[in-house]
């Protein structure tokens, strides 16, 4: 009790009135609220979050960070709720990987300036089921572009229905495994007939409600220019990475910042590019759909740089095949 006295006496006399308002701002825009206990303790992290954010912004020359939906959680909070990819290397079978043939390849590409092959981006909630959303939305476009409609497939029956194939729901799981659960049922359902529900639920899957179907799955190369290759020949890729320097992204590309090989994040590369600074220095990039909602980050993407294995981007790509 004497420490949340001191927490809401340091917030009513000893803050800024910017920082007040910024809160305030936060909580209006992000449809917050908490107890009073709470508030103290939310606040206390907001502001240690300010803090990064303006070191990160002082530190990168080409990506820009700032106040997002993930301001009032600390580190090992984010982490805990939104990080969710768990490779088992103990465990893991051995990688199919896929022959990319040599290809001449424009050097920007992005699936979404194609009609009817990319899904609105999602909201994953506070599930560790990133890599539900990966397999999904790679599955999604896949079965577009082999010709079937664009629909919106359930997570949900990954999250609650892939258990026997190593996946633990919210608290994680592999696309591989998604994939394997995929083709061992037979297939997936409407998101609207398996509603995603941000939390571990008991499988209620209906086979007779199967849309879309895949035949297999294939891992792709640890090399970032056949990994374009592939992305531009065939489609968006689910791949894993090391989101934890992600938290307070705004825009840009993720370049000049420290990003680990910790792969703990599943995510689908739609894309990738090439841009010119402002001093004439070209970075190549990889264009990320996430799955934290539209209002983080680039509407919902990322970009961060290609060619020197980001965030351990290389590390795991795969895809399924329909």
């Amino acid at each position: 009790m004497l420490y949340l006295l001191c927490l809401l006496f340091a917030i009513a006399f000893c803050v800024s009135s910017e920082e007040k308002l910024e809160f305030v701002r936060f909580m209006h825009n992000f449809d917050r609220s908490y107890s009073s206990e709470e508030f103290a303790l939310r606040f206390a992290t907001f502001r240690d979050n300010l803090k990064k954010i303006e070191t990160l912004n002082r530190q990168s020359k080409h990506a820009t960070f700032g106040v997002n939906l993930f301001a009032d959680y600390s580190a090992e909070e984010f982490k805990a709720t939104f990080l969710g990819t768990r490779p088992n290397p103990t465990s893991r079978r051995e990688r199919r990987v896929a022959e990319v043939a040599p290809q001449a390849i424009p050097p920007n590409f992005d699936w979404r300036t194609k009609r009817n092959v990319v899904t609105a981006v999602k909201d994953q909630g506070q599930c560790g089921s990133c890599w539900a959303f990966s397999a999904t939305e790679n599955i999604e476009s896949m079965w577009a572009l082999a010709n079937n409609p664009l629909v919106v497939l359930s997570e949900q029956q990954l999250v609650d229905c892939s258990a026997s194939y190593g996946n633990e729901g919210c608290n994680g799981g592999l696309m591989d495994s998604a994939f394997q659960y995929i083709i061992g049922v037979g297939g997936q359902e409407l998101e609207s007939s398996y509603p995603y529900t941000a939390q571990d639920g008991s499988c209620q899957f209906d086979k007779t409600k199967i849309v879309a179907k895949i035949s297999n799955y294939t891992d792709l190369p640890n090399d970032e220019g056949k990994m374009a290759t592939w992305l531009y020949g065939n489609g968006p890729i689910s791949v894993a990475v090391d989101a934890e320097t992600w938290q307070f992204y705004v825009a840009g590309v993720l370049a000049d910042l420290p990003c680990g090989t910790q792969l703990d994040h599943g995510v689908l590369a739609t894309g990738y590019g090439t841009e010119t600074d402002m001093f004439g220095f070209k970075l190549d990039f990889w264009v990320i759909r996430n799955s934290w909602s539209a209002s983080w980050g680039e509407s919902g993407y990322i970009r961060i740089q290609r060619g020197i294995g980001m965030c351990g981007i290389d590390l795991d790509p795969c895809s399924s095949v329909v």
